[in-house]
């Protein structure tokens, strides 16, 4: 039987997590086996109190708790080296899983050798829909996107070629790169083009690690057959003045240098 490995890495999102682990053991999954490694990053709130107690009738959830703060690349390839399935799951602690989403995912993840990785629909808690697959990044890209989320309904063409997961979308199709909040991939895949790259501070890790699945020869595809809810408290796109929004402007550029200028290895 194939194994899920769900990898879920948490910092000061005690309920949200709470909530998370909830939905998995509600929905899991039936076909495959399962494991949840859920490191967490030196919280200072409440989930070191519940979370071992939760775990200690759970054989399948793994907490690991960090003596120091580390990024999200490093954390979440903490939780990989630590796992033992077949199929990965990166998973955000601010998510919930839906009735069958993970059976189904993973199925579709197996069912061609040319598959890399893999997401689902993703929605906000109210059910709309969210953008969850995009194209790689370019500089016109960032720009529309920033100026769409300021509030600034200019380079609309660009934003929505951006962004390749549509609200219309009702078949799977290959996409550039799928969001790190909710990202299948097969491992043996990881273990072709390795881990995530850990000089990617905040943001840009998941399109890099895209990036060389697809280099590899793989696929990398949006299955909106399926969804998951994805609360997304994301900081940095509440403004441009905040330090998170600098490092996400950082990120591209590594990217740039080292995928597209081949200047960085």
């Amino acid at each position: 039987m194939e194994k899920l490995s769900i990898c879920i890495v948490s910092m000061n999102h005690s309920a949200l997590l709470k909530n998370c682990l909830d939905s998995i053991y509600k929905y899991r999954p039936v076909k495959y086996s399962f494991e949840i490694i859920v490191v967490d990053n030196c919280s200072s709130d409440d989930t070191r109190d519940w979370l071992n107690e939760y775990a200690s009738d759970k054989q399948e959830l793994i907490p690991i708790w960090n003596s120091e703060i580390f990024n999200f690349s490093k954390n979440n390839n903490i939780a990989i080296e630590r796992s033992s399935g077949s199929v990965l799951l990166i998973l955000n602690p601010d998510t919930l899983i839906h009735k069958d989403t993970l059976d189904n995912m993973i199925e579709f993840l197996l069912g061609s050798e040319d598959n890399g990785a893999a997401t689902c629909k993703l929605v906000y808690q109210d059910g709309s829909f969210q953008y969850s697959a995009r194209k790689f990044l370019k500089i016109k890209y960032i720009l529309a996107s920033r100026l769409n989320t300021l509030g600034y309904k200019v380079l609309t063409n660009t934003y929505n070629e951006y962004n390749m997961s549509k609200q219309t979308d009702i078949n799977p199709k290959e996409v550039d790169y799928i969001l790190g909040a909710c990202m299948f991939i097969k491992k043996d895949v990881l273990d072709e083009v390795g881990l995530f790259d850990e000089r990617f501070v905040l943001y840009g890790e998941d399109t890099d690690l895209c990036f060389r699945i697809k280099k590899s020869g793989k696929k990398i595809y949006y299955n909106p057959c399926h969804s998951i809810t994805h609360i997304y408290a994301r900081t940095s796109a509440k403004g441009i003045c905040r330090k998170e929004f600098y490092l996400q402007l950082y990120t591209t550029f590594l990217f740039y240098l080292k995928n597209y200028l081949g200047l960085i290895k």
